[in-house]
């Protein structure tokens, strides 16, 4: 006989998701045993009673809901990491490894990473537009008093440790699939050209992605192991002999990636959309590779028209006969 607990645990319910105002609510998919539900403007978490309580012992256990990201599917990085691995890897397509929750909860690792990044980069450019407003030129107590951004350095490297996080995370999801590497990215362009060939396409991306990919890490390595030939120089806003007052700048010193003196603010925003593209096309190839075919039927990864790119996911699967040509359903 079941208990009142499990008749309560068991019955139909309705949740209603606290996003937020104008926001609409798009999809929703499930990791380590949470229920993530994607609106346009924020991301959440929901955890049913029984994911709390299995055993079932507590009957005032409710559901849950949680805010996680303010960021969502109008946000451009979630669509095209996020979003696009739901797309490419979560259906009948691809094989149980590219659908695996694995893959999933990588992937998810990146946007959380990505969404701190992007929540320096937001605020680093507010206060950098209203510093740059209130500049006053009158010498107070015969000196001029240039914009300060608090913890500048600290925060920076902050950052650059954050994308060299989410660049982790991308080699593992790499990882996943193929096994490690010698040599971290030199040896996933190694292995994925002796694999696919050095034409295939998935190896020309390797190739573009590699040097940037080690950049990332070499600035971490900037900052976990500083010497003079390797190490980052980050410039408050100063004044220099011209007479002008300069924005924020970085610079990194390194025998292998170095990277001149360049504003902070475009250094930042580069970065970002950068690494953005390299993990939405890592998607595209990985799903790529481990699509199944259908009987007479193959399915390939294709760019999607601009009128019909949604929340900024930019690839679909289509359907291709085994000589390479398109599909064209009978009418």
């Amino acid at each position: 006989m079941k208990r009142p607990i499990d008749l309560k645990r068991e019955s139909a319910f309705q949740l209603t998701i606290a996003i937020p105002p104008g926001a609409e609510l798009l999809r929703s998919f499930s990791v380590e045993k949470k229920l993530y539900a994607i609106s346009s403007k924020s991301i959440h978490t929901i955890r049913l009673a029984d994911s709390i309580d299995p055993g079932r012992e507590n009957e005032k256990i409710p559901h849950v809901q949680q805010f996680l990201l303010n960021y969502g599917a109008d946000d451009e990085f979630v669509g095209k990491i996020l979003l696009t691995c739901l797309e490419l890897m979560h259906g009948s397509i691809v094989d149980e490894k590219a659908k695996s929750e694995e893959t999933l909860k990588i992937i998810l690792d990146i946007t959380i990473i990505l969404a701190e990044c992007n929540d320096f980069y937001q605020n680093y450019v507010e206060v950098l537009k209203k510093s740059e407003e209130n500049i006053d030129r009158t010498s107070k107590g015969g000196a001029l008093e240039l914009p300060h951004y608090e913890r500048l350095s600290e925060r920076v490297k902050t950052f650059a440790s954050k994308i060299a996080d989410a660049a982790q995370r991308l080699f593992d999801l790499y990882t996943y699939f193929y096994g490690r590497p010698e040599g971290m990215w030199s040896g996933v362009k190694e292995e994925v050209e002796a694999r696919y060939g050095k034409d295939d396409p998935f190896s020309g991306y390797i190739s573009d992605a590699e040097r940037f990919l080690r950049f990332i890490r070499n600035m971490r390595n900037c900052i976990q192991h500083e010497k003079n030939n390797q190490r980052l120089i980050i410039t408050d806003f100063e004044m220099r002999p011209d007479g002008n007052i300069y924005r924020p700048t970085i610079e990194i010193v390194h025998p292998d990636t170095p990277e001149p003196q360049n504003d902070l603010e475009v250094f930042v925003e580069q970065v970002l959309q950068s690494l953005v593209l390299v993990c939405e096309h890592m998607i595209v190839f990985l799903a790529e590779k481990h699509a199944m075919p259908f009987g007479a039927l193959e399915f390939h990864v294709v760019a999607r028209p601009e009128d019909m790119v949604r929340h900024h996911v930019r690839y679909s699967f289509q359907p291709f006969n085994r000589d390479g040509s398109p599909f064209l359903p009978p009418k």
